[in-house]
């Protein structure tokens, strides 16, 4: 069999004038193609990989975990243009009050704090898969999130029994924190009209994430796609955290300077910093999914985040005695508080102070009063 003789030039430049522009175009293309692609693996789309073993829990019955991290990568990527404008707001927040200002210690829980609700693990491995197409180079574990959930709102589940979860992540009733008026606390007047925090006179950081709601305004996110950005949302907090941590400090979240550092940014504790990293520690050997919380919307109110009820208990005694020189009353009291503070560590501080009248009668009177007051967060 003998080849065909080489096409001489002239007709090759016939044929490529004839329909060889199509040819061109998809050579052009491919070499286009290979680049995108080559650029989306290098900013770290999620691959396929193995699943973590929570992941079918997590998602839910017949729903692709890989198709939901792939999904949360694109949003994160789309929101990527908006990276350095942020940054900037991002600093500013950071140089105020910062994100939130829960105050808390670190302490080894019990064994069965692993549990993370199944909607509240997916919000969290969803932003982690956000983040690496927001800002690829910043690696921020979605456990580190978690530990941030366990703190402010124990995954959302401030609200005990009454919490319900919508389909979309919403966490009902409210959580809010107690109002920021200065005391014990930072100082911000109402600046949301209480849309968010349902107080007019003071902010109050809000939601599972707990945002300040100044700083909600300027770098709250859609985390679900559903073009709305609420505190309240599981997805949404959960990546407005992880663009906040990711924008506040320059590199990788690997190194655990910088770490200390962008948490240090969200809350102005290194005692908060301490146990964000140690919960975070905790949930990466392992994480119960549950418990289970009904879906739908709970009944109108408001579950106040830092703050829960306190039990008083006060006790008071007055002993008289006659004398036949002067009179003299006196009067002391002492005050404990107790408070077990998420993951169930105590501090106790005590206050005392005494003030004596001496007049000219014939009765001595002394009231000693106590009151001890103690203060837990869920579960505790």
């Amino acid at each position: 069999m003998t080849r065909p003789p080489p096409l001489p030039f002239a007709r090759i430049l016939r044929r490529l004038r004839a329909g060889g522009l199509s040819l061109l175009v998809l050579l052009l293309w491919s070499v286009v193609a290979a680049g995108l692609l080559g650029g989306t693996m290098a900013s770290g789309r999620p691959s396929p990989g193995p699943q973590p073993a929570d992941a079918a829990a997590a998602a839910g019955q017949g729903v692709d975990w890989a198709s939901l991290l792939d999904d949360a990568w694109l949003r994160g990527r789309a929101a990527a243009a908006e990276a350095e404008r942020d940054r900037a707001a991002v600093a500013q927040a950071a140089g105020g009050a910062g994100a939130t200002v829960t105050s808390t210690s670190w302490t080894t829980p019990a064994g069965g704090d692993r549990a993370i609700p199944a909607l509240a693990l997916r919000a969290y491995r969803e932003a982690e898969a956000w983040a690496s197409g927001f800002t690829p180079g910043c690696q921020l574990s979605w456990s580190v999130l978690a530990g941030i959930g366990r703190i402010e709102s124990n995954h959302g589940l401030h609200g005990g029994a009454a919490t319900r979860f919508s389909p979309g992540g919403v966490v009902s009733p409210a959580i809010t924190g107690p109002p920021l008026d200065g005391r014990g606390v930072a100082r911000i007047a109402d600046t949301d009209g209480g849309r968010w925090d349902g107080d007019t006179t003071w902010d109050r950081a809000v939601g599972p994430m707990q945002f300040i709601p100044t700083t909600w305004r300027s770098l709250g996110r859609d985390g679900n796609g559903d073009r709305v950005a609420d505190p309240n949302n599981l997805f949404d907090a959960a990546v407005s955290a992880a663009a906040y941590l990711c924008l506040s400090v320059d590199g990788s979240l690997a190194d655990q300077g910088r770490l200390r550092q962008a948490i240090f940014a969200y809350n102005h504790s290194w005692a908060y910093v301490d146990a964000v990293l140690g919960w975070a520690s905790f949930y990466r050997g392992g994480v119960t999914v549950g418990p289970s919380v009904p879906s739908g919307s709970a009944a109108p109110g408001t579950s106040r985040a830092t703050r829960p009820p306190t039990t008083k208990a006060k006790a008071t005694t007055t002993s008289r005695s006659t004398t036949t020189t002067a009179r003299a009353t006196t009067t002391s009291g002492s005050t404990t508080s107790t408070t077990t503070t998420a993951p169930c560590q105590t501090t106790t501080t005590t206050t005392s102070g005494s003030t004596t009248t001496t007049t000219t009668t014939t009765t001595t009177t002394t009231t000693t009063t106590s009151s001890t007051t103690t203060t837990t967060l869920p579960p505790c």
